[in-house]
């Protein structure tokens, strides 16, 4: 029997499951690997996590294509304005200590870029987490604050985060609280944190939904590629962090790294 095709010359094997068992999933809150969000056929992108936080495809006056990922899996490409959407999300994955990991590509950083937001705009009340690059400067930077303070991560020259390739970031919250320092990661490498001050009390975003590529205000869409979303409910260690960035799909079923393979190949 013939396998079936997937877009762009690609099979699609069973759908992975988590290593339930695997250290590293250990408060998973959610992941979605995003080899299944296009927008020529339009569905869900489905979270592999223990809550099967499900999200939509909404392409707006963008697109979403299924493409070739980092390390021999699939990814999505995100056009400005396309994005994808789940909906209203429990808050007690979020409320304490956070992390969230992603393979990114960016293909510019014209404006701000999101990766992943919790919350219902820039700046405002009970924002719990906002994850992108900002302007030209190519700093991961979060806003998780009541009134617009925000963290970020800068080396005063150049990006951490170059374009046109595929990189490993993280951030991660020791507790649920705006003031606290996180810590960022690109590449496996911790990255000093300054606080832009502003903002206090506790991070909340009641009842709010999960944005990968675009925050509800509709400002900061994605450009460029996205692949293998993480979110936990606990603080990964930098150890941890080393742990996803060397190995993409560690703690996943279905042929390791090979999770997805072009037609033709050995399975």
């Amino acid at each position: 029997m013939a396998g079936l095709i997937y877009p762009r010359g690609y099979r699609k094997p069973a759908q992975p499951e988590l290593i339930r068992d695997h250290p590293i999933n250990r408060g998973l809150a959610g992941c979605w690997l995003l080899g299944d969000a296009s927008s020529a056929s339009p569905g869900l992108v489905k979270d592999i996590g223990p809550y099967s936080f499900d999200a939509s495809i909404f392409t707006g006056t963008g697109s979403l294509d299924t493409v070739s990922g980092h390390h021999g899996g699939l990814a999505t490409e995100f056009t400005p304005n396309g994005y994808i959407k789940t909906g209203n999300l429990p808050d007690d994955p979020f409320l304490g200590a956070v992390s969230v990991t992603a393979w990114v590509w960016f293909d510019n950083y014209t404006g701000d870029k999101i990766i992943f937001f919790k919350g219902v705009g820039n700046g405002i009340t009970d924002t719990p987490i906002e994850f992108l690059t900002a302007n030209a400067s190519g700093y991961p930077q979060t806003l998780r604050s009541n009134a617009g303070g925000f963290h970020y991560a800068y080396n005063g020259s150049g990006n951490f985060v170059p374009t046109g390739g595929w990189h490993h970031v993280g951030v991660t919250f020791a507790d649920g609280t705006v003031t606290t320092e996180p810590t960022f990661y690109s590449d496996g490498v911790a990255r000093a944190t300054t606080n832009s001050g502003g903002g206090s009390g506790p991070v909340t975003g009641t009842g709010q939904p999960m944005g990968i590529g675009y925050r509800p205000d509709g400002g900061a869409d994605f450009d460029g590629k996205i692949e293998g979303v993480r979110v936990f409910s606990r603080e990964l260690s930098h150890a941890e962090i080393l742990q996803l960035y060397a190995e993409p799909y560690i703690g996943i079923k279905e042929r390791g790294s090979r999770l997805y393979y072009p037609v033709g190949a050995a399975a």
